[in-house]
């Protein structure tokens, strides 16, 4: 064989072994790629985290109370009376639009109850002009029918419906054992309680402006870091033990 025929045979052993290089170069490439993706390195994914799975959300909602008038006189007692005043904080501090109040349509006492709510709407800083009057049918007559007071104001809570175990906890029997992944329903108690607790739900948007500074306790701390103090409150713990005489 000649040296021409010999170099026409190698080539394509040559064209193979570079085509199988390529190949492997390829797929080391790609296998690179998949380790620094977080959904492949990470034993849970995001979709299942919690705050994502159940997120709360900002809504408008309505709030209620539901005044029941005294029999005879239609007025208010004093426990109501507070309820009012404390509604009437609320609406000043949250609420947006009118207050609604649905009267029953059956009549009875209810405007009677309804001339007393503006007295204390109206001692609680809220003007007539923000009561809208309407009415509703009472399915059950036998009963007290209500005044039914409604404003609107922002909400926190969460989007879903807690409860729901669709799996078992455990995986026992499935795949989802092997997965390290938590279940659909984990979280949204969590969630659901800490939507409830939020004064304002703005505060879950972003924070509060600052307040005016303390001249006087910002000197003070400015003296102690010159002399090399600590400007940290100091909090006495009163040592005497639970049920001493103190004698």
């Amino acid at each position: 064989m000649t040296a021409s025929s010999r170099r026409a045979a190698a080539a394509p052993r040559q064209m193979r072994t570079l085509s199988t290089i390529m190949a492997v170069l390829a797929v080391s490439v790609s296998l690179g790629a998949c380790s620094r993706h977080k959904e492949v390195t990470g034993s849970i994914r995001a979709p299942d985290d919690y705050r994502e799975r159940h997120p709360i959300i900002i809504a408008n909602a309505p709030r209620t109370i539901e005044i029941y008038p005294l029999r005879g006189s239609g007025g208010l007692d004093q426990r109501q009376s507070d309820d009012l005043v404390a509604f009437a904080s609320e609406y000043k501090a949250q609420g947006r639009g009118y207050i609604t109040a649905a009267l029953p349509q059956d009549g009875g006492e209810s405007h009677l109850t309804l001339s007393h709510i503006r007295k204390v709407l109206a001692s609680a800083g809220i003007s007539p002009g923000y009561l809208a009057v309407t009415s509703y049918h009472s399915d059950d007559p036998a009963s007290v029918a209500p005044v039914r007071l409604t404003f609107g104001k922002l909400q926190a809570r969460v989007d879903s419906f807690c409860g729901q175990w669709i799996k078992d906890f455990n995986g026992a029997g499935t795949s989802d054992a092997f997965r390290n992944q938590s279940p659909p329903n984990f979280g949204c108690a969590y969630q659901s309680a800490l939507a409830a607790q939020v004064a304002n739900p703005i505060d879950l948007v972003r924070p509060r402006q600052e307040g005016p500074i303390d001249v006087l306790k910002r000197s003070k701390d400015i003296e102690d870091l010159r002399q090399h103090k600590d400007p940290s409150t100091e909090w006495r713990v009163n040592a005497q033990t639970t049920g001493s005489t103190g004698q």
